[in-house]
């Protein structure tokens, strides 16, 4: 790396706490004319976001990774107390959540660092928080009893996940055998 790259590198660095400081007063003034404040929603978000800017700025991939995870979870948090039912919309947490997670995949989509590892707990919050959320509000006839009767059996995903490692470990074996 030039020394021009890294001079410039150190002066991103070296503007990143004012701006912080900066988003940081602004929301906690907004949260003073909010009637109601979205609470621990906001502030998660709020820390995400701050993560987010300062993998912008710095160049470090390793920082989306708490801020996708916080905005998620603080979006998810947000969401279930601004709409109405609060205390029904407890599944948008999880959706929020997964959503955090899906978002870390397309920042790691280069070809040295490409890895699918975001898209497993992504694709497992979101899935369980929409059909919890469906079932509490009873979206196509799905109940939480008639959810909680399916979900007895997820043991079986793990066993067909382990069939079917086994099977490939099998031929694998006689391929190379």
């Amino acid at each position: 790396m030039s020394e021009e790259k890294k001079e410039e590198g150190k002066e991103r660095t070296n503007l990143l706490p004012g701006l912080i400081l900066i988003i940081l007063g602004l929301a906690f003034l907004a949260l003073q004319f909010v009637e109601r404040p979205w609470g621990p929603g906001f502030i998660f978000a709020l820390v995400g976001f701050i993560f987010v800017i300062s993998a912008a700025i710095t160049h470090n991939l390793g920082l989306y990774i708490p801020g996708f995870i916080f905005l998620g979870l603080g979006a998810g948090l947000a969401a279930m107390t601004i709409l109405p039912q609060e205390d029904k919309n407890w599944p948008l947490i999880l959706i929020g959540l997964g959503l955090g997670f899906l978002a870390i995949w397309p920042t790691f989509t280069m070809p040295q660092r490409q890895h699918p590892w975001p898209l497993y707990p992504g694709g497992i919050l979101t899935g369980l928080g929409l059909l919890f959320w469906m079932a509490v509000y009873e979206v196509l006839g799905l109940t939480m009893e008639s959810l909680s009767s399916i979900l007895r059996w997820w043991p079986l995903i793990l066993v067909v996940i382990g069939a079917v490692i086994v099977y490939r470990w099998y031929g694998e074996r006689e391929e190379g055998g």
